[in-house]
């Protein structure tokens, strides 16, 4: 009888322990005085949030992030725009730049304005051949601030940026580009012999064979060289290197034949006829003038009436094998000229 009193107690002790352990459990989980542990919160929000007392999730917006690039030169132009986090301030200046890149500018790209929850807009003097942006809370007085900078009668707005604060979508972002001059080949001329652009061009030769290959027009020298060095390599008659780079003046490469090896010699001067003298000079000087020939001089400079050359973007395969082709055709000839030239000991 002991025994089953004794056991009855404990059943019932269990029991009452059971019961209170669950009321605790239900009011830490539903009282916010006490409120769950961070696992059961967890649990909880991924469950969809409190039973009955659930409330609407924060619904965040993102401020749209617009960015403007111009090249070195101040002629082309290219913009970004998107919404998002804070990411999108740095990602919305590089595309702007890449915008800014494809419209083909003479020179680099680079990051004049940024702007995020108001207006900017970019204003072009198409007479003087100047550009002007301004930034400010709303479109009318950006473009307002912009024809002010620029500060002339022929400008006008020629692109503008949106950037409001509080968009609750995220877009993929929208950019464009252009090129602030167009076709006006004096206008550009103008603008560069402002800034007192200068203008270069380079020569590559072939170490086997006397053949050069000369680059297009660049604002960059290392930009012509890399020209020149690929029109050379496209031959694929040995290893190439370059001869010189020169700027806003005229160039001559003139070569002997050397121990069955090619030997150049070059010079610049502003007159086309003084740099072939120099050239042919420093050949006659060392091997004699029967020995020496001359390539016909190349010149550049805007005082030589030549513009910067389109951003160089490589050869297609087709224009290699064309090069290719023409340039081998070339050097058999300049082979049989190079075998029947005596050969200086």
């Amino acid at each position: 009888m002991r025994n089953a009193l004794h056991s009855l107690l404990l059943l019932t002790f269990f029991t009452l322990l059971s019961v209170i352990s669950t009321s605790i459990n239900a009011y830490d989980l539903n009282n916010p005085a006490y409120g769950p542990n961070w696992q059961q919160r967890e649990m909880m929000e991924n469950a969809g949030g409190y039973g009955t007392n659930t409330t609407p999730p924060y619904q965040p917006t993102y401020n749209y992030y617009g960015a403007l690039a111009m090249d070195e030169y101040g002629m082309a132009y290219g913009a970004w725009v998107a919404t998002g986090a804070i990411a999108h301030q740095f990602s919305t200046k590089p595309k702007a730049i890449a915008e800014c890149e494809a419209a083909k500018p003479f020179g680099k790209c680079s990051i004049v304005a940024t702007v995020s929850g108001g207006a900017l807009a970019l204003a072009w003097d198409a007479r003087n051949g100047r550009s002007a942006w301004a930034t400010a809370e709303t479109m009318e007085d950006a473009e307002q601030n912009a024809l002010r900078t620029c500060g002339s009668s022929s400008c006008s707005i020629v692109y503008w940026i949106t950037a409001p604060r509080g968009s609750v979508t995220r877009g993929a972002g929208t950019g464009g580009h252009g090129w602030l001059p167009g076709n006006d080949e004096a206008l550009i001329t103008a603008m560069l012999q402002r800034q007192q652009v200068k203008l270069y061009r380079a020569q590559a030769g072939l170490e086997k064979f006397s053949f050069t290959s000369r680059s297009g027009i660049y604002t960059s020298p290392k930009e012509a060289e890399r020209v020149a060095m690929d029109a050379c390599r496209t031959v694929q008659q040995g290893s190439c290197r370059i001869l010189q780079t020169f700027a806003d003046t005229c160039g001559v490469v003139t070569y002997a034949k050397v121990k069955g090896k090619v030997q150049y010699f070059v010079a610049t001067d502003a007159d086309a006829k003084q740099a072939k003298n120099k050239a042919m000079q420093q050949c006659a000087d060392k091997w004699g003038i029967n020995s020496c020939y001359f390539y016909p001089a190349v010149c550049t400079g805007l005082a030589y009436g030549y513009s910067p050359s389109l951003p160089y973007e490589g050869l297609t395969e087709n224009e290699k094998a064309q090069a290719f082709e023409s340039a081998s055709k070339g050097l058999k000839e300049w082979q049989k000229t190079i075998e029947a030239m005596p050969t200086k000991p």
